[in-house]
């Protein structure tokens, strides 16, 4: 059969290239079952617990299929190694797709093992951060549903301090919850709330607490990684060897550690939402935002670019433009031409924001 497959040129062009990808792939599964029996979706945490025994530092991230093979995981000692290299080496070339398949193919070994320990703490946190700095909301999810179930393992877990800018701010757990609490409740905001902070005339705060335009990114990382490699581990004995103290604690008036960062995802979202509800609410007449029951006529890019925070008026437009919305021959939003398709905007659509 798979010699009739390769040689008929007649047999390809009918079943077409998807076909034929599908029958090879399902070739080679059967080839791969000598190493054992093949388990789909393989879940590392309900597989059961082994023990590595590979010494390669790097790894590519590979999705599970089958029960891994010791051979080809990593020992948690191996990892502490690798997890120091991996870093070292994209502090080099700041490549982040590099790290991030790396500490994938990490946290893979680490959950076949059900590894629990304060260096497992470490990797999530430290790969939260990391996410966080540079807008991957996926994989800073999935490290953080971790560090929330490995919070009621690992002792000393909500004893670890964060060191933020030369500042000893809030306990680990402390920060990773504040971080949930603002992710959920940005995911949920509704229009209500918009239209209420609309009413107020504050909802101006949002796009200011998003603007990450004075964060060096650089400098982050370089705080993430001194303080991935100041301590060991994140046990309680750190924090003596440290010499911190609740006194070292500050008070926080702006988002603390990287939530800018967070607020910085939602960003198109809100602004989408903002557009929808100054379209319908704004009297272009007037300097405030007013609520009224007659959809604003137009409005200038200099409102839109001041009240949402763009950089520059072309950013502004090129926004506009990308989520179909219309410009009149003055370069001002046609309110009543993009209104509709402003709430039919993918942005708002998008259930991983």
């Amino acid at each position: 059969m798979h010699a009739d497959l390769s040689a008929s040129h007649d047999t390809s062009t009918e079943l077409g290239y998807e076909e034929l990808h599908k029958r090879k792939q399902r070739v080679q599964r059967f080839k791969e079952t000598h190493q054992g029996t093949m388990v789909y979706n393989f879940v590392p945490s309900k597989g059961r617990r082994i023990i590595g025994t590979c010494e390669t530092l790097e790894k590519p991230y590979l999705r599970l299929t089958a029960e891994p093979n010791p051979a080809m995981v990593r020992p948690e000692q191996v990892l502490k190694k690798s997890f120091r290299h991996v870093f070292d080496t994209f502090m080099n070339n700041r490549n982040y797709r590099y790290i991030e398949e790396q500490f994938r193919s990490i946290r893979q070994d680490v959950q076949v093992q059900h590894l629990r320990s304060p260096f497992v703490v470490k990797l999530y946190a430290t790969n939260a951060r990391l996410a966080l700095v540079h807008g991957d909301l996926d994989q800073f999810n999935q490290c953080q549903t971790q560090l929330i179930q490995l919070r009621q393992h690992v002792t000393g877990f909500s004893h670890y301090w964060v060191c933020f800018s030369g500042h000893s701010l809030m306990f680990c757990q402390n920060e990773f919850e504040f971080y949930c609490l603002l992710y959920l409740s940005m995911q949920y905001m509704d229009m209500d709330v918009l239209r209420l902070a609309l009413a107020e005339g504050n909802f101006v705060d949002y796009f200011k607490m998003a603007d990450t335009s004075g964060i060096d990114i650089d400098k982050c990382v370089s705080e993430i990684y001194r303080e991935a490699f100041s301590t060991e581990d994140f046990s309680e004995s750190a924090l003596t060897e440290c010499n911190i103290n609740t006194q070292d604690a500050v008070v926080i008036t702006s988002p603390p550690f990287y939530s800018k960062f967070l607020f910085k995802m939602f960003e198109p979202r809100f602004r989408m939402n903002a557009l929808v509800n100054m379209s319908r609410c704004v009297d272009p007449k007037c300097h405030e935002f007013i609520i009224c029951l007659s959809t604003a006529i137009t409005l200038s890019m200099e409102t839109i670019k001041n009240a949402l925070n763009f950089g520059s008026l072309e950013e502004c437009a090129s926004f506009i433009r990308e989520n179909k919305g219309t410009l009149n021959q003055n370069g001002a939003l046609d309110c009543k031409q993009s209104l509709e398709e402003f709430m039919t905007s993918p942005l708002l659509r998008n259930k991983k924001l």
